[in-house]
């Protein structure tokens, strides 16, 4: 049996958010789900230590999850009418 992985997987999975991860949360990987909804780096972590888990491979919790910094919070989004004149 030959098990592949696509080295771009936990970068795509990642981008899913927390959401992908939810149903099959497991912290044994050291890394909380307040920190999973927060920072892409830590769902990068995440599934690569799921991945190396899954293959047999040798692995350890995520050491300092408070090291990964948390996402950007994205501006608000306004929008501004057509019909609105400044003048």
């Amino acid at each position: 049996l030959v098990a592949s992985f696509d080295s771009s997987g936990p970068i795509q999975q990642a981008r899913f958010g927390w959401q992908k991860i939810a149903p099959r949360y497991d912290p044994r990987y050291g890394l909380s789900a307040e920190k999973l909804q927060q920072s892409r780096l830590a769902r990068i972590a995440y599934w690569l230590l799921k991945y190396q888990s899954s293959a047999g491979l040798p692995w350890q919790p995520f050491a300092n999850p408070t090291s990964l910094p948390n996402d950007a919070i994205p501006p608000p989004f306004v929008q501004y009418s057509l019909f609105d004149c400044a003048a």
